[in-house]
């Protein structure tokens, strides 16, 4: 993973994956913004 001491980061993949790779206390917020009617 990259050097995440410093700015904003978008992150494309499995969030699993990605959360799992970052630091513990990294993260202070996630947002999700689903489609909607999607039918999913």
């Amino acid at each position: 993973m990259t050097d995440l001491s410093t700015g904003n980061h978008l992150f494309y993949g499995d969030k699993l994956d990605v959360l799992r790779a970052m630091p513990d206390g990294f993260v202070d917020l996630v947002y999700l913004d689903p489609p909607f009617n999607s039918n999913a």
